[in-house]
């Protein structure tokens, strides 16, 4: 029968690995995410597709680099029906061979309060990858999983790597640390941004993040007062700040240790690198956060998938 609609989108394919889990069981949780967050086929692509040769194609770009990615993909027939499948392929890796290491690495840090209910910790797996710029890197995950690669220049006479707020693929918005950042949860309206704080929680979030490279190349130290995801609750229109909730990360500077990550780690540490850390309310820098009027941006719902 011929196809008569169809949607089609492209994301990393990490992000579907629990929703692929559940595959064989139902396919309504793909439609719905087509639906929402896919494009729609437009009368040209369908007539390619009811064509005599019934192939159709497309370029993708602006892509990570050693990446795998899942291109999913719904077609409806006349009768109603529905179809869904979806293809999986990897980007080639970008070749380095310089001083600073690449590969995964284990942000922990643990602050003890005056109870164990007062104290936290926080750990989070960030990425290190090459660009095709010299000494300019992809700074993967730093603070929440979210997918965002952010620009990370390395400078190899004071051993810094220094991240800006600059975010592959939305370079024109600037500086985004400080700024309201992406969807946390979105029934109860929570947003978070990634907040850097050069020296006190008098700052406005926004200062260059630097971190200390060993000289073994790897990343060893963050030389930031603090660096993290915080919460926020919004309002129904996604527009004002209505309190801040909390924090998913926060590594202060001296109390966080940086190591490289692998499986193979001692069950101590490698707990800690996999916890799945929840937001929790603080006093600190409750006193900092109330801004007054925020824009969630467009692009906020690019990964809530």
């Amino acid at each position: 029968a011929p196809v008569v609609a169809g949607y089609y989108g492209l994301w990393e394919a990490s992000l579907w690995d629990d929703i692929l889990t559940d595959w064989e069981g139902s396919s309504e949780k793909v439609i719905e995410i087509l639906t929402n967050n896919g494009r729609a086929m437009d009368s040209s692509v369908l007539n390619l597709i009811n064509g005599e040769d019934g192939i159709v194609g497309t370029i993708f770009s602006g892509l990570f680099p050693d990446t795998e990615y899942i291109l999913v993909v719904s077609f409806q027939d006349e009768k109603g029906n529905v179809y869904v499948t979806y293809s999986k392929k990897a980007t080639k890796a970008i070749e380095y061979s310089g001083k600073l290491k690449m590969g995964d690495y284990l942000a922990y840090c643990y602050v003890e309060g005056e109870t164990e209910e007062d104290s936290f910790e926080f750990s989070q797996i960030f990425t290190l990858a090459p660009t095709t710029t010299a000494n300019l890197f992809y700074f993967i995950n730093p603070v929440i999983d979210d997918g965002s690669h952010w620009y990370a220049y390395y400078d190899e006479n004071t051993n810094k790597l220094t991240l800006n707020g600059y975010e592959f693929g939305y370079e024109d918005s600037g500086n985004k640390f400080g700024k309201m950042y992406d969807v946390f949860d979105s029934q109860n309206y929570y947003a978070y941004s990634v907040e850097s704080y050069a020296e006190s929680s008098k700052e406005d979030g926004s200062a260059a993040c630097v971190f200390s490279v060993n000289d073994d190349g790897y990343v060893s130290g963050l030389d930031n007062y603090v660096f993290g995801s915080f919460v926020y609750q919004m309002d129904e229109s996604w527009k004002e700040v209505v309190s801040f909730v909390g924090f998913y990360n926060l590594f202060f500077g001296q109390k966080t240790v940086i190591t490289p990550y692998t499986e193979e780690e001692t069950p101590a540490v490698s707990a800690a690198g996999k916890m799945k850390m929840s937001y929790k309310k603080s006093d600190m820098f409750k006193n900092n956060h109330c801004r007054a009027s925020v824009q969630i941006p467009a692009t906020a719902v690019r990964k809530d998938i």
